[in-house]
């Protein structure tokens, strides 16, 4: 019988500094049959060329599919467009700056075959820096896995270490281009139409630096995760159009959506709230407001207070 055909996509945006080692940790992987694609995002610095030089001096037998792009279009739209490139039901996420390790498309590919519901499968990562050293992991890390993710209402797959099947965009469609990262909205789109697996073993190494989106802009760490919290908005604003065409395909599991529904509203709220808190201090007399004079808001609040100190 003939093994399954994958794809392992590198997406790269100005990562000259660990290019060569991502390209030849992709270039080394062990399984067969596989596609390669490379695209790059009008880089500015050599991380094109870069990309090219191995490539054009690499003679196995993966097939290599090479995209740059003529001008930025940011990460969502370089992604969609990543993906429509693809010939193959099953595409596994790898950034410019971070490393797969050998043997990762073939553990995912043992995982996947196991199970024809799943949408999604993700795996542990080891932490590095910018000059490859290893950074200790939060205490939690390992909580990541596919029991918990398909538990909760709404998944989170980090997006260096997760692979998706097409459908998540044969389905939904391509990405709002508004979208800073996939790591919230390609696992619930997964959810919402198969299931989440997971590989229980660290298959990436991934980098945390200055210039990649783990990286801080500004020393003012409560500034830079207001910043982030806010970039995060466009997220709920997909889920919430990715869950109505759920809707109109699956009218059976309207209860369980309902709550999702509920979920996203209030995981929205929260996040425009506190993060404008920080980012607007003129605008914090209407955020008072707004949230002494909204039940639905006041709802959000509260649940969101007790679900904190349950945590803790």
């Amino acid at each position: 019988m003939e093994k399954t055909r994958y794809t392992l996509l590198v997406t790269c945006y100005n990562f000259e500094r660990f290019i060569r080692d991502t390209v030849r940790a992709a270039l080394a992987q062990t399984y067969e049959p596989l596609d390669i694609i490379f695209s790059d995002d009008c880089s500015t610095d050599r991380s094109w060329a870069i990309i090219e030089e191995e490539v054009a001096a690499y003679k196995g037998p993966h097939h290599i599919i090479l995209n740059r792009n003529e001008t930025n279009i940011g990460f969502a739209a370089n992604l969609n467009k990543s993906y429509a490139l693809a010939r193959t039901d099953w595409v596994i996420n790898q950034s410019g700056d971070d490393i797969s390790l050998p043997t990762r498309v073939e553990r995912y590919a043992e995982v996947i075959e196991k199970n024809p519901r799943l949408r999604c499968v993700g795996a542990w990562y080891e932490a590095i820096d910018g000059n490859g050293e290893k950074k200790s992991m939060p205490p939690n890390w390992k909580q990541l896995n596919s029991s918990n993710c398909n538990k909760v209402l709404i998944p989170m797959v980090i997006g260096v270490v997760a692979a998706y099947h097409m459908d998540v965009f044969r389905v939904f469609g391509p990405m709002s281009t508004q979208v800073w990262n996939e790591d919230s909205v390609l696992p619930f789109r997964a959810k919402l139409i198969g299931e989440i697996g997971w590989v229980d073993e660290v298959l990436v190494q991934y980098r945390f630096h200055d210039a990649n989106m783990s990286g801080g802009k500004t020393d003012n760490q409560r500034l830079r995760i207001a910043t982030y919290t806010n970039r995060r908005l466009p997220y709920f604003y997909q889920q919430m159009i990715d869950l109505y065409v759920a809707e109109r395909l699956h009218p059976e599991r309207g209860a369980e959506f309902l709550r999702m529904r509920r979920r996203i509203e209030d995981e929205a709220y929260i996040k425009w709230l506190v993060s404008n808190w920080t980012l607007h201090p003129k605008w914090r007399f209407r955020l008072v407001c707004d949230l002494l004079f909204s039940v639905s808001h006041l709802r959000a609040f509260f649940i969101k207070c007790v679900a904190r100190l349950l945590r803790h």
